[in-house]
Formats: C-alpha cells, sequence, structure tokens
C-alpha cells in the first residue's frame, strides 16, 4: 500500500491527484478537484468556452504545436505504470481479502 509519507497521500476528499516520477525532476504531484458536481461541470464549461474561442483545432491539454514529429507511442508493453485506490471498508475480518480477490480478477 501507498505510505502516508508519499505525496500521493495526501490527497483527500473530492480531490483527485496523479504523481509522476522524472529522471531529472524527481516527484511532481497534480491535484485538482474529481468528477462529479461542481467539478465536472466547471470543467465541461471551460471547454466549451476554449472550442468557442479557438474553434475546433483547439489544442489538447494546452499544447500550441502538433506533438507528432519524431515522436512515438510507447507499445503498451514498455510502459510502467502505478495506481493508487483509497476505500473506506468496513474493519472486519475478510474484508481485505474480498477486496483483493476482486482487484485479482480484473487484471
Amino acid at each position: 500500500l501507498v505510505s502516508t509519507e508519499d505525496m500521493i497521500a495526501k490527497v483527500d476528499g473530492v480531490l483527485n491527484g496523479v504523481s509522476v516520477l522524472g529522471d531529472k525532476v524527481d516527484e511532481t504531484l497534480y491535484i485538482g478537484p474529481g468528477a462529479g458536481g461542481d467539478a465536472t461541470a466547471s470543467a465541461v464549461i471551460a471547454n466549451i468556452i476554449d472550442i468557442a474561442r479557438r474553434g475546433k483545432g483547439a489544442p489538447m491539454l494546452g499544447f500550441t504545436k502538433p506533438l507528432e514529429g519524431e515522436l512515438k507511442l510507447a507499445s503498451p508493453e514498455d510502459i510502467i505504470t502505478k495506481y493508487y485506490i483509497r476505500m473506506e471498508v468496513e474493519d472486519k475480518s475478510g474484508v481485505l481479502a474480498k477486496v483483493a480477490t476482486i482487484l485479482g480478477e480484473e487484471d
């Protein structure tokens, strides 16, 4: 599991976080409102405004130049990633085993 000392463990409530490890910058953490309610409505409105201002050719994720060039997508087998899931469960025998079984079935 994730140590309480890890940066990603500090993300709480309705926030989502993405931790990125870089060979030059070590760990960076990006935090923002999660899906649902006002957070989703705000993101949708922001996307509509961006499209209205720049048209259908609006850059994705703020990039103003295409990323194609000499870049190639890595194959899925070459991508190493980790996931963090925070759950509140009943504190009784067998609950963690049941969660592990369900997650294992989705491998």
